[in-house]
């Protein structure tokens, strides 16, 4: 009717540049890395990351071309770009571009917050890709991205006692205190400690607020061996406890530790962990008293005691797991205790100290007498010539 009005539509050919029947036939695929890391990621290492999404295009050009991308549980999405829009949480769609023309590329890059990405996820984490366009794609349109999940940390252990040296004092009453410390310190150190033991201990568990510090030198970690057991030399040896050095002489020390001939020794096994990247080491203190009375039958003659435990550490989980650098993973700890007992003088050596005093004396009194010492005439004369003057 005339100047009627209504919906009409219109079929404006055009060419899209794909051949006589003008239906584009693309050839799309999709490759995806990490850069800086290609498909590994170290667990802990960063907490995000840039995964890099490359469409190409081989065919005939492809109209609308966009990339789905689906996320595994515990990674995000730092943030949506705006040529992005989201379908869910963990899925977004991008556009590429429109049309992606024939032996051409895109590339597009996508935070990806890992910050939650433990131990506990396996070997790989799953990406799927999939690309969408409106022209026909004679090739695979989904991908999946692998993103292999490593381990790196080098874990090692640092001791030294609390005290360098403890005076152990008379055997019948002399029950000091000694403390020795083991400091677990990893590439990814954490918390919480639990220990179990087959002999009765006090355990006090430092947090990560500890203020105590250990300075350890890796060249002083290794210390000689010595055994009680042994053949006992005579000139002394240096033993380095803390960072004091101590004068060692052997047939006057005792050495008690686990290669030690008839020693018993018991052991503590503490379990750490989830370990996290960059925290503050545990402190384990373990507080121990000396009976000094137990020993009293083979110390002897013997004033110094050199008392050591042997600490070591490993990771348990996962299975099978190598360090990636060489810290040592076992270490010693000296405890030097000295026996500062008086020892009572022997009797002879009193009186022949006495007979000698007085040998000295006479022979001084001797002496003076020679040379006049005490005689008194004249200064008697001398008096009566002032007096007469």
């Amino acid at each position: 009717e005339y100047r009627s009005s209504g919906p009409s539509t219109i079929n404006v050919p055009f060419s899209l540049g794909c051949g006589a029947d003008n239906v584009c036939q693309a050839r799309l695929s999709i490759e995806a890395d990490i850069p800086g890391q290609g498909n590994t990621f170290i667990v802990g290492s960063l907490e995000y990351v840039q995964l890099k999404t490359t469409v190409k295009n081989t065919g005939e050009h492809a109209y609308f071309t966009q990339l789905e991308i689906s996320l595994p549980d515990g990674i995000f999405f730092r943030q949506v770009p705006s040529w992005c829009y989201e379908q869910n949480v963990s899925t977004i769609i991008c556009n590429i571009d429109n049309p992606l023309r024939q032996n051409s590329e895109k590339s597009r890059e996508l935070d990806l917050d890992m910050k939650n990405v433990k131990n506990n996820f396996g070997n790989e984490l799953e990406i799927s890709l999939r690309v969408m366009t409106t022209s026909k794609n004679s090739n695979i349109s989904r991908k999946i991205f692998k993103l292999k999940l490593d381990r790196m940390a080098d874990i090692t252990i640092y001791g030294k006692p609390a005290e360098q040296s403890v005076p152990f004092g008379n055997m019948s009453f002399g029950m000091p205190n000694f403390t020795q410390i083991y400091q677990p310190d990893a590439f990814f150190s954490g918390q919480p400690v639990t220990c179990t033991s087959n002999f009765s201990y006090v355990l006090e568990l430092k947090s990560a607020m500890a203020t105590e510090k250990l300075v350890v030198d890796d060249t002083e970690k290794k210390r000689r061996r010595r055994q009680v057991n042994g053949v006992e030399k005579s000139t002394s040896e240096e033993l380095k406890i803390g960072n004091k050095e101590f004068v060692i002489v052997p047939n006057r020390t005792l050495f008690i530790n686990c290669s030690t001939k008839d020693v018993v020794c018991s052991s503590i096994l503490c379990s750490f962990g989830p370990f996290e990247k960059h925290q503050n080491p545990a402190f384990i203190k373990i507080k121990m008293m000396f009976d000094a009375q137990a020993i009293s039958g083979i110390v002897g003659s013997k004033d110094m005691i050199v008392y050591s435990t042997h600490g070591s550490v490993s990771i348990e989980s996962p299975s099978g797991f190598v360090q990636s650098g060489n810290k040592p993973d076992e270490t010693d700890v000296s405890s030097l205790l000295i026996n500062e007992v008086e020892k009572k003088v022997a009797l002879w050596i009193i009186i022949v100290s006495i007979i000698i005093g007085l040998l000295l004396l006479y022979l001084i009194i001797y002496g003076l007498t020679k040379a006049g010492f005490f005689k008194r005439a004249k200064k008697r004369r001398i008096e009566e010539f002032k007096s007469s003057c």
